[in-house]
């Protein structure tokens, strides 16, 4: 059991580092590093065309209302479509999916290690320009302001949006893998998804539960008003926030491993 255990291990790394390859060679590396960066060049035109000093207290409402509307409702979403929702429709079309399916590999393994090779480039990409986000907003309010800020609690803030974002695309990438599995386009109900991912701030409180933005948006560091339509509720506790979405993104990757062991590759 424990070397069957061991030769599962190195199977997983083994194909973990050759779907990372693969994606940092081809498209989807380029699309979620240009969805990634939208945050960062709209930091710097900000950071350009201000006259003056900003204060930190600004810069983290500004960061977050750029977080949870442009990351988050935006770019992370497709960029996250764009990357997992090709997993294995991409393969298909490119006709090497069979190459994968003829090796001595469980079917598990080879999903599981596509799965985190594409959640290892989109969180590194999306948390890694989010911050640069931040900091440049922050430089407006002088080296040592920023400085100060990162050291009384700005550096703990950028951690806990970091770990929003690894959420997000651990989520959002099983959906949308999901997505690739069961139809031939995954854009037409990621779209419809989206509409309700992005209107959930219109629905009554139990109704925001069946949304995955309102666990995400419950664990951003600072909150921002969501509109004078918006229906009230509280930000749940990081104890339900965190499990949920976890928790989902593991119930589809087992009907992900069910579906994929039953798959048949035709290429017509």
């Amino acid at each position: 059991m424990i070397e069957r255990r061991d030769v599962r291990l190195r199977q997983l790394k083994a194909v973990f580092f050759l779907e990372l390859k693969r994606l940092l060679r081809g498209r989807e590396a380029r699309a979620a590093l240009f969805f990634a960066a939208a945050p960062f060049l709209l930091a710097l035109v900000a950071h350009a065309v201000r006259d003056h000093a900003t204060v930190p207290g600004r810069v983290e409402k500004e960061f977050a209302f750029v977080f949870q509307n442009l990351v988050l409702q935006g770019t992370l979403f497709f960029g996250t479509l764009f990357v997992f929702g090709g997993l294995l429709r991409g393969e298909q079309l490119a006709k090497t999916l069979h190459h994968l399916f003829l090796a001595p590999v469980r079917r598990e393994v080879l999903l599981l290690g596509k799965y985190l090779a594409a959640l290892a480039v989109t969180s590194a990409a999306f948390a890694g320009f989010s911050a640069l986000a931040y900091v440049t907003l922050l430089t407006g309010a002088g080296s040592g302001a920023a400085t100060a800020h990162l050291a009384s609690g700005g550096a703990g803030r950028l951690l806990g949006y970091a770990f929003v974002t690894l959420l997000a695309c651990a989520a959002y990438g099983a959906v949308f893998l999901a997505f690739g599995q069961w139809v031939k386009n995954p854009v037409f109900p990621a779209l419809a998804f989206w509409g309700w991912e992005h209107l959930n701030f219109l629905l009554p409180e139990g109704l925001k539960r069946l949304g995955l933005i309102h666990y995400l948006l419950s664990l951003t560091p600072v909150k921002v008003p969501e509109g004078f339509l918006a229906v009230l509720g509280d930000p749940l506790p990081a104890w339900i926030a965190v499990p949920v979405p976890l928790v989902l993104a593991a119930s589809l990757l087992a009907l992900a491993g069910w579906k994929v062991r039953r798959m048949e590759v035709d290429y017509g």
